[in-house]
């Protein structure tokens, strides 16, 4: 962090703390000096805003050498039959839950702006598994899903382009998955939109159909892309949030 961003800073939280902060609590403590705070953001940033899993990933599939070999091993390893609460208390000590984040379902229940989506569509749950808890929240947010098939590209070539660059999660508007074992057979592969999203009431989870659930590296790769795109840092943010 540069010095005149770290000055204005350090400035503004001391003039936010001593205008609005009530001091409740007895005694202040010691104060941060503007080099602890610097390291702190420095620390905070690849872990806030940062993109080492995914980095990971993409070196691990890298690895593999060619795009057929990537998407092979995705289709072996990101999804999973649906994990049932029934199947899961026999062996942990877990609350009760009808879907887990990244489960792929079918739901009449979910709205767009407001209007409710028929046709029994699907997506991709992107709450948390701890906040889908039946009586935790009051609502999901789900991720609209589109299967993709020859006909939607216009050449070979097309197709290859695309799909080199979502194999390895670098798109911002799409996270990739591997076709789906109830897909019809010229689904190539399903895209996830990321924007924009679908909201569910949580209580309604229950009623819907689960087509899959995602493995331990699959939940891992969407958990790291969703945060990823979320929460991306912004060209020149460190500078506007520090004038």
């Amino acid at each position: 962090m540069r010095m005149n961003e770290l000055s204005r800073l350090t400035t503004r939280r001391a003039t936010w703390s001593s205008n609005w902060i009530p001091h409740v609590c007895g005694r202040p403590g010691r104060v941060v000096s503007p080099e602890e705070l610097s390291r702190l953001a420095e620390q905070l940033a690849p872990l806030s805003h940062g993109t080492q899993a995914l980095d990971l990933l993409r070196s691990f599939l890298k690895g593999l050498g060619t795009v057929a070999a990537r998407q092979r091993f995705l289709a072996d390893n990101m999804l999973r039959p649906p994990i049932s609460y029934e199947e899961v208390r026999s062996r942990l000590d877990v609350e009760p839950f009808h879907v887990l984040q990244g489960d792929v379902i079918r739901t009449d229940a979910a709205y767009f702006f407001g209007t409710r989506q028929v046709g029994n569509p699907s997506y991709v749950v992107a709450t948390s598994t701890c906040d889908l808890i039946p009586g935790r929240r009051e609502a999901a947010l789900l991720l609209p899903i589109e299967p993709r098939h020859p006909s939607d590209y216009e050449s070979q070539q097309r197709l290859e382009s695309e799909l080199s660059n979502l194999i390895v999660f670098r798109s911002t508007r799409y996270f990739y998955l591997p076709q789906l074992p109830d897909d019809e057979p010229d689904v190539l592969f399903t895209l996830v939109r990321v924007d924009p999203f679908a909201q569910c009431r949580n209580d309604a989870l229950e009623l819907t159909e689960r087509r899959a659930s995602m493995t331990v590296i699959g939940w891992r790769v969407f958990g790291a892309a969703l945060r990823s795109i979320q929460v991306r840092e912004a060209e020149g943010e460190v500078d506007i949030r520090s004038g």
